[in-house]
């Protein structure tokens, strides 16, 4: 993401969240070594009350992993606030910008990163992931998935074989 960044000119960024104390450290030196100034760090916990307000400052959500078998609860998350995403090609993270359109999809590379970012951010602007990101909203709502575990357990217990 780093390397992306820097491939990118020194675009306005945040990265946001927790790691070892090793991780802040490395993270830290790679921002003063490619002299990306214009990305904030805040390395901490984000606690639900706070992904709100961090999502409103951001047009995209870049999920860089280079290794993940599963998907992230985080780019469900910005998809039901209305973020587009770059994730990588890694694992079950493609399966939401592909089945919603709600984003781009990268190598887990500086440079297919860094031009997917700048299509998901032009693209962002332009509103163009809109109807993906709302029909993923409605779909993905915890509303919507509460509704549908109810109708799966009413389901299951009608067909349950009572005890006379």
């Amino acid at each position: 993401f780093i390397q992306a960044l820097a491939l990118l000119g020194n675009p306005r960024a945040s990265i946001v969240g927790s790691g070892t104390e090793r991780a802040v450290e490395e993270v830290r030196r790679e921002l003063k070594n490619f002299h990306l100034t214009n990305c904030t760090f805040d390395p901490r916990f984000v606690s639900d009350a706070q992904v709100p307000a961090i999502f409103a400052q951001h047009r995209v959500l870049v999920a860089p992993y280079t290794h993940f078998a599963a998907q992230s609860g985080v780019t469900h998350l910005a998809a039901t606030y209305g973020l587009a995403t770059v994730v990588t090609a890694v694992g079950a993270l493609p399966d939401l910008v592909y089945e919603y359109g709600v984003g781009e999809v990268a190598e887990p590379d500086a440079r297919s990163l860094a031009s997917a970012m700048s299509k998901a951010h032009s693209k962002a602007c332009e509103g163009d992931y809109e109807s993906g990101l709302a029909r993923a909203r409605a779909e993905l709502s915890s509303d919507t998935i509460a509704k549908r575990l109810v109708q799966l357990y009413e389901n299951y217990s009608m067909s349950e074989p009572r005890n006379a």
